[in-house]
């Protein structure tokens, strides 16, 4: 028995690598990834902001304010990207997938004039 067209097409949809998937996974990305973790002298730039005075973790990571997935147009936007260290990347995923984008995108607001004010720049 046949699929019916919709199903069909679904599957095939599935098959194919999100564009959020191919980003990440280009040598441009790589690139960008490890320029964009130096911007603050390979610190989190959320440990900058929210324990200033404190030496901040080193960051691993980079996170998209505007997930990739919805903005793949801003993927290489150092205005859209944070460097982050794992735990402060894995706290900011964890209020995004609880559906918290709104407080989410909202600790960083005005983080590049923080980070550029800060020893850190």
């Amino acid at each position: 028995m046949d699929r019916p067209p919709s199903a069909h097409r679904n599957a095939r949809k599935s098959n194919r690598p999100s564009r959020a998937k191919s980003i990440r996974s280009g040598g441009k990305w790589k690139r960008y990834r490890k320029g964009a973790r130096m911007r603050c002298s390979g610190a989190c730039a959320l440990c900058v902001m929210e324990r200033p005075g404190e030496r901040p973790r080193e960051a691993v990571d980079v996170h998209h304010i505007e997930r990739l997935s919805d903005r793949p147009d801003l993927a290489y936007n150092p205005h859209n990207t944070v460097p982050l260290c794992k735990e402060c990347h894995e706290r900011i995923t964890t209020m995004e997938n609880s559906g918290d984008l709104a407080g989410a995108k909202s600790i960083f607001d005005g983080w590049l004039s923080i980070i550029e004010d800060s020893d850190y720049a």
